[in-house]
C-alpha cells in the first residue's frame, strides 16, 4: 500500500503554487473569474466568481476551491459503484479542511491536478461525500476520473453552486424591510414580481413610500390604502422623473384609466430595465383588457438592446403565454423549453423563481409526461416567491367569494361582504400573478373580483358598465359555468340591455384558448340577442 504523500513544506509550497497557476488558467480559458489566495495553508486556494461559459456573464455566485497538484495525489487509485474509478483523497491528522469546506457557507471544491497529463480532476466536497476511515488515517473523499475540469464541470459547479445558494435571505423582513437593499438595476422588476420586498409594511407604521417602487409594491401586496395619509389633504410624496411617471401610469391602468401613460412611459425609458418593466406592464394591461393579439404584437416590438437574461426571459415567459392562448402550441412549447434551459442558468435573482414557474407551467402543459422536457424540467419550482404570495395575498378567506352557481342563478345569500383591504389583497394577487407571466393563477383571482364585484353590483341595477366588465372578466377566465349561471339570472330578471352588451363584445372579441367554453355558454343563454349578421358569421364559423 503506498504510504500517504508526505513532503517537505517548501517543496509542498513551490508544486501547489505552480499547480495553482496552471488550474487558474485552465479555468480561466473557460470564461471563470479566478482568484489565488495570497496565504499558503489556510485551506482555501483560490474563490471562483461563477460565469456563464457561453458569455463570461457573471451570475453572482461564488464557490471556493483547493488545489493538490503533484503525481503523489494520484497514487491512492480507487473505484466507486457511483463514480467508476479515481482517486481517494485523504485529509492529513490534524487538517479540518473538510469540516471547512462541507459547511461553508458557499461550496468548495476539490481539484487534483495531474502535471504529467496536465488533466485536472474535481469534486464537490460535500458531507455526504466525506468519509470517515475510522483508523490513523482519518478521512477521505473520493475523486472521480470522470470528473473532469472542463466546461461540462462548470455547468454542474454552478447546479451545486445554485443548491447551495441561501434561498431564503428575507426571513423576518416583514419588520424591517428598510434594511433591505435591491439593486437599482432590478428595481422595477422587483416591484411588480415581489413587490414584498420592496413595500414598507404596516407593521413598521402607517408609512409613505419614498420612491415610485416602494409605492408600486404597496398597491401589489394588498395594501394600497396605506397611501394615504391621515389627513385628506396629506399626499402620497410624489418626484419627478420616470420612475413616477411609471407609477402614474401603472396607477392610472390600475383605476381602470387605460393604457396610454403606459405607452408612453414606455416611449421614455431611459434604461433597459425600465424598458423591461414598462413593456411588461403594457403587455399585462392588454391582456387584461381581452387583446391577446395586440400584446403579443407590443411584446415583439420591444427592443431587447442592452437588457439583462432575466429581463429578457421575462418577457419570453409572457410570450409563451400569449401563444399558448392563441393556439400556437408548438410555439409556445419550443420557447417555454430554450428559456427555461437558459433561466436555470442564472442564479441569486429572486424574481427569476415566479418567471420559471411560467416557463414549466407551459413545459408541463404541453409535453408528454414521458418526454424529455418533463424529465430535465421538474426541478423549475416556484418557491420563494410563492411563499411571499401566499403569505401576503392568499389569506383573504375564500368564504368571501364561495358562491353557489346553479341553473336557477346565483345564490347571493352566501356571499358575505368583504371590506376593502381583502378586496384590495384579491387584486394586488391576480395583478401580480399577471406581472409574472402566471395567468393561470391570474385568472383564478380574477374570477374570484368578478364574482365578488358582481354580487356588489346586483343591488345597483343601474351600473351597466360594471356588470358588463364581470361578464367579459369571467368570459376571459376560462369560467363558463359562472358565465352561464349570470347569463340566466339577467335574462330572467334583467336589465336585459347589460347582457346583450356583454354578447355583443363577446361576438367581436377574438376567441383563445381560454374563453372559447365561456362565449359558446353566453351564446347558448343570450344568442338571441346578437345582430343578425354577427349571429350568422359565428354560426359559420
Amino acid at each position: 500500500m503506498p504510504r500517504l504523500p508526505s513532503v517537505p513544506t517548501s517543496q509542498t509550497d513551490a508544486t501547489g503554487s505552480s499547480g495553482a497557476r496552471l488550474v487558474q488558467g485552465l479555468l480561466q480559458g473557460l470564461r471563470q473569474g479566478v482568484n489565488l489566495a495570497t496565504d499558503n495553508d489556510v485551506g482555501t486556494d483560490f474563490h471562483m466568481e461563477l460565469r456563464i461559459p457561453s458569455t463570461g456573464e457573471g451570475i453572482g455566485l461564488t464557490v471556493g476551491g483547493q488545489i493538490k497538484s503533484g503525481l503523489s495525489f494520484f497514487e491512492w487509485s480507487g473505484s466507486t459503484d457511483e463514480d467508476g474509478s479515481g482517486w481517494w483523497f485523504y485529509e492529513k491528522e490534524g487538517d479540518a479542511h473538510f469540516g471547512l469546506w462541507s459547511l461553508s457557507s458557499i461550496p468548495y471544491i476539490l481539484v487534483l491536478y495531474n502535471p504529467q497529463t496536465t488533466d485536472a480532476h474535481w469534486v464537490h466536497v460535500s458531507e455526504t461525500r466525506i468519509v470517515n476511515t475510522n483508523s490513523v488515517q482519518g478521512k477521505k473523499i473520493f475523486v472521480p476520473g470522470k470528473n473532469l475540469l472542463n466546461a461540462d464541470a462548470i455547468d454542474q459547479i454552478i447546479e451545486i453552486a445554485k443548491a447551495s445558494y441561501l434561498r431564503n435571505p428575507y426571513q423576518g423582513t416583514i419588520w424591517r424591510t428598510s434594511d433591505l437593499t435591491v439593486q437599482e438595476s432590478i428595481r422595477y422588476r422587483v416591484a411588480l414580481i415581489a413587490p414584498r420586498l420592496i413595500a414598507p409594511h404596516p407593521n413598521q407604521g402607517r408609512l409613505k413610500p419614498q420612491d415610485p417602487c416602494a409605492a408600486i409594491g404597496i398597491v401589489l401586496t394588498g395594501f394600497s390604502h396605506y397611501l394615504q395619509g391621515e389627513q385628506p389633504d396629506d399626499d402620497l410624496p410624489h418626484g419627478t422623473g420616470w420612475g413616477w411617471m411609471f407609477y402614474d401610469a401603472f396607477a392610472a391602468w390600475m383605476a381602470g384609466e387605460g393604457v396610454r401613460g403606459i405607452k408612453a412611459a414606455l416611449f421614455a425609458s431611459e434604461m433597459p430595465s425600465q424598458r423591461a418593466a414598462a413593456a411588461v406592464l403594457l403587455v399585462a394591461a392588454l391582456v387584461d383588457d381581452d387583446r391577446p393579439n395586440d400584446a403579443l404584437d407590443a411584446l415583439r416590438s420591444v427592443d431587447l438592446l442592452g437588457m439583462t437574461e432575466t429581463d429578457i426571459c421575462w418577457l419570453r415567459a409572457h410570450e409563451t403565454q400569449l401563444l399558448y392562448d392563441l393556439g400556437c402550441e408548438r410555439d409556445a412549447k419550443d420557447l417555454a423549453v430554450v428559456w427555461l434551459n437558459r433561466a436555470r442558468r442564472i442564479a441569486g435573482d429572486i424574481t427569476l423563481e415566479p418567471i420559471i414557474a411560467s416557463l414549466t407551467s407551459t413545459v408541463f402543459r404541453l409535453s408528454d409526461w414521458e418526454g424529455q422536457d418533463v424529465k430535465t424540467l421538474i426541478q423549475s419550482r416556484d418557491n420563494l416567491s410563492a411563499w411571499w404570495r401566499a403569505f401576503s395575498m392568499e389569506s383573504v378567506p375564500s368564504r368571501e367569494v364561495d358562491f353557489s352557481f346553479s341553473r336557477t342563478g346565483v345564490n347571493l345569500s352566501k356571499v358575505a361582504d368583504a371590506d376593502v383591504e381583502s378586496h384590495n389583497r384579491l387584486t394586488a394577487a391576480a395583478v401580480t400573478c399577471l406581472m409574472s407571466a402566471n395567468y393561470e393563477s391570474w385568472r383564478a383571482y380574477s374570477n374570484q373580483l368578478a364574482k365578488l364585484d358582481y354580487a356588489r353590483l346586483r343591488g345597483n341595477r343601474s351600473d351597466g358598465a360594471g356588470i358588463l366588465n364581470v361578464i367579459n372578466t369571467l368570459r376571459m377566465c376560462n369560467s363558463p359555468k359562472e358565465v352561464g349561471a349570470i347569463a340566466y339570472q339577467i335574462w330572467m330578471t334583467g336589465p336585459v340591455d347589460d347582457l346583450s352588451k356583454a354578447t355583443i363584445a363577446a361576438g367581436s372579441a377574438r376567441v383563445t384558448r381560454h374563453s372559447l367554453d365561456s362565449c359558446a355558454r353566453l351564446f347558448q343563454h343570450a344568442g338571441d340577442l346578437l345582430p343578425t349578421d354577427m349571429r350568422s358569421r359565428l354560426v359559420s364559423q
